[in-house]
């Protein structure tokens, strides 16, 4: 499913110690950034608990060693340098990358697989006179100041074409960058700002106008800035690529991608086949790479070009328009299912596709473009064969715009698609899954990099998002490593999020890191609905509120073994079955280590919204110097049926050390008080004869006590005396009883009530109807 890999650490430090209860790794900096496909490079980590590294994560595969030539190397817990050798097939493009200790492993940092060399910012150049010199083609890695700017200069020629790019918001930067181009008399020849489609960063292309000395500068637009208003600076004479066209492929067909266009005119010799291969994962259903085009050499010959950008693999039918179509009559036809790919290629340009549909055929027209860094925003429409609209949507928020549409009779219907703000161009490319309205739901974890303590327990919330779906989702973690189980863990009906915890044993091994899955899975009327949680918010808070997080990334969740706990915490049970106004209890155990004696506070998690709407969780500290609390749990009678999944979080303090720990998942199943069955289901009597029926009652475990039971809606002549079903037994026998004058009839309603009284409530139910005949 996923295309990420685990570089595995040739060489572990075996002089390497650990603290008894040591913190995750993190990592701040990558040094460098950008790393060449088919070299092998020293790679610097900065950040926090990095000794005793084991082993380094790519989204990309390869191989990597503690670095031997670096002295000390594994024991500082600021830096660590790997030795990484990098694949030539690897995509270019922006990848990700995390670290492993024996405590456990780092969340991702975003790096760049790029061709060009990386030169070193000299952070002593934030004045033109001090302007740093580098070669061309290069990509200058550093950061900006507070209230500074960085300048860098080089040697051009009249008539060269110049391009250049600034790599901050796409790698989760704060940095809000301006370039300028300065040619030799100091005077602006170009700038950029908050390029389209690059979340926010910079991309210009110049021709030099004289041979002489030019100069660059990078800045924060609002001059703010710090070492991690971090850059990185690619100039050369390269593609502005930044969408490529289709954007989205049909994995296991030949495509052919259109690399041409005002960007890379005179670069790109013909046009670029290429073929995904297919896969038997249905999960995610659209899977992003990258691509970089060709251009020509004075020789002849063919070399990629030192430029990148995302594309999907679909498993899905696609179309790609054809020119012209902006006239009703021009409209292309497109048989409905089929994925369809486009591009403004001018401002104000419109394209139309007409398709056949059946009344109560209902589909989803759903728009990509800005998620895989097209600058277009799309307006939908769809209208009628006789010219009128139907249906239109726009962006909301981060979201490309939706249209769920169901036909309202037999016909031909046209969906017209345009930018929003009539802009066009080669970069303006767009992509609109069209796909059967089904139930749906989606799900994000928030978090990406998953530590679990031997022997305990680690959380994550994983929130739904839902579309039409409403029944219970089961989440589960899948690809677990040995020793690593994912506990039960269900959003019930009205809820959407729960938390899913992970449990390792002791002797689960640490220091290795885990491809993990993490999916839901549903039902509606007999069909599968899942789904793969994805990283996109997780990414985006973690990298300065980045709009739209690398999409090869945002389905790359991984766990590692992290040093036990001091206290662990286990429910004497893993589920609670109870009811509507029922109550049920459950016990909490600890597990403490010597010292660990204070008390244990223990919160819902989450606080806000942590349990289902109408239960109460009655949740009490354990106290100093003992071991278990006894939990109660009640529902109102307006609680969901189903299944629901609570966790705690423990508090705990020693000194001046506090931890918090996870309880395990506990589910919460609720049931119907009374369940009741008949055999046989009806049947006939006799005159002066009897029919016996058993009856068989299901009590949900909250209920105790004897059940009353009697037969409802009996014919004239028939009678049934009143049971009672003790506490300790779940089946009885219900005697129905005909006098000899009783009336010959046959009815289709006798029921059978049981009733059981708790305290002043009474709970209730009644069977099916049954047939009965009276002969």
């Amino acid at each position: 499913m996923k295309l990420v890999r685990l570089i595995t650490a040739a060489f572990c430090l075996a002089s390497a110690t650990t603290a008894a209860f040591g913190q995750a790794p993190a990592v701040n900096n990558v040094i460098p950034r950008g790393w060449a496909p088919g070299q092998t490079i020293h790679v610097k980590l900065v950040g926090g608990n990095l000794a005793g590294a084991t082993q380094l994560w790519t989204s990309f595969g390869g191989i990597a060693q503690l670095a031997t030539d670096v002295p000390d190397n594994g024991k500082n817990a600021g830096e660590v340098t790997f030795q990484v050798t990098i694949p030539e097939t690897a995509d270019w493009g922006i990848h990700g990358v995390r670290v492993a200790t024996d405590k456990g492993v780092s969340a991702m940092r975003f790096i760049v697989l790029d061709p060009l060399p990386v030169v070193a910012s000299s952070q002593q150049n934030n004045t033109a006179d001090t302007a740093q010199e580098v070669t061309l083609p290069c990509a200058v890695e550093g950061y900006v100041d507070n209230l500074s700017r960085s300048y860098f200069k080089f040697a051009g020629t009249a008539e060269q074409r110049v391009t250049i790019e600034v790599q901050a918001r796409r790698l989760g930067s704060p940095l809000d960058p301006i370039v300028r181009l300065i040619n030799p008399h100091g005077r602006e020849i170009a700038w950029s700002d908050d390029e389209p489609g690059l979340q926010g960063d910079s991309q210009l292309a110049a021709t030099l106008p004289e041979t002489g000395e030019y100069r660059v500068e990078v800045s924060d637009i609002r001059y703010q800035g710090s070492g991690n208003h971090q850059f990185r600076l690619r100039i050369g004479d390269f593609a502005l690529l930044n969408t490529p066209y289709p954007m989205v492929i049909q994995a296991g067909v030949e495509s052919t991608y259109d690399l041409t266009g005002e960007e890379l005119e005179g670069r790109q010799g013909g046009q670029l086949s290429f073929t995904a291969p297919a896969t038997d994962t249905p999960l995610p259903p659209l899977r992003w790479h990258n691509i970089s085009p060709l251009r020509n050499l004075p020789d002849g010959s063919r070399v990629a070009d030192p430029s990148f950008a995302p594309f999907g693999v679909s498993p899905a039918a696609q179309f790609l328009e054809t020119e012209p179509n902006d006239a009703p009559e021009q409209a292309n036809r497109v048989e409905l299912g089929q994925h369809i790919n486009g591009r403004f290629e001018r401002p104000g340009d419109v394209d139309r596709f007409v398709f056949t549909a059946k009344a109560g055929q209902a589909h989803r027209f759903q728009a990509v473009t800005r998620e895989a860094g097209s600058p277009a925003d799309l307006l939908l429409q769809i209208y009628k064969s006789d010219g009128g609209k139907l249906a239109e949507a726009e962006d909301v928020g981060l979201d490309d715009g939706a249209i769920d549409f169901n036909p309202p009779a037999d016909g031909d219907y046209t969906l017209v698609v345009r930018d929003l703000h009539q802009r066009g161009g080669s970069r303006f490319a767009y992509h609109v899954n069209v796909d059967p309205v089904k139930p749906r739901f989606g799900l994000q974890a928030t978090a990406e990099a998953l530590n679990v303590p031997a022997g305990g327990v680690v959380a994550v919330q994983i929130t739904a998002q839902r579309g039409g779906y409403n029944g219970t989702i089961r989440v589960e973690a899948r690809n677990l490593p040995e020793g690593l189980t994912s506990l039960p863990t269900y959003i019930g009906q009205g809820r959407n999020d729960a938390i899913l915890t992970i449990a390792a044993t002791k002797e689960a091994a640490a220091g290795t890191i885990s491809d993990i899955d993490i999916i839901g899975i549903g039902e509606q009327n007999g069909e599968p609905v899942t789904a793969v949680a994805a990283l996109h918010e997780t990414l985006k808070n973690a990298n300065n509120a980045l709009p739209w997080p690398p999409r090869n990334l945002i389905y790359s969740p991984v766990i590692a073994v992290a040093p036990e706990q001091p206290v662990s915490l286990q429910f004497s049970a893993p589920e609670v079955v109870y009811g509507r106004d029922l109550s049920a209890t459950v016990k909490l155990i600890a597990a403490r280590q010597e010292g660990w004696d204070a008390d244990i506070a223990l919160a819902v998690n989450p606080a806000q919204n942590g349990i289902p709407a109408g239960v109460t969780f009655n949740v009490q500290p354990i106290k100093a110097g003992t071991n278990e609390i006894e939990l109660s749990l009640a529902a109102n009678n307006q609680v969901p049926l189903g299944e629901f999944t609570v966790a705690l979080t423990a508090t705990i303090k020693k000194d001046n050390d506090t931890r918090t720990i996870s309880t395990p998942g506990l589910t919460l199943r609720v049931q119907d008080p009374l369940g009741i069955a008949v055999e046989p289901a009806g049947g006939k009597i006799a005159r002066d004869g009897e029919l016996k029926l058993t009856v068989t009652i299901n009590r949900n475990p909250a209920l105790a006590g004897p059940v009353s039971i009697s037969a409802l809606n009996l014919p004239k002549g028939v009678a049934a005396e009143a049971v009672t079903l003790p506490a300790d037994q779940n089946s009885i026998e219900l005697v129905l009883k005909a006098a000899g004058d009783a009336d010959a009839a046959t009815i289709d309603n006798l029921q059978i009530h049981a009733e059981i009284a708790v305290g002043d409530k009474k709970f209730a139910v009644d069977s099916p109807k049954l047939p009965l005949t009276v002969e």
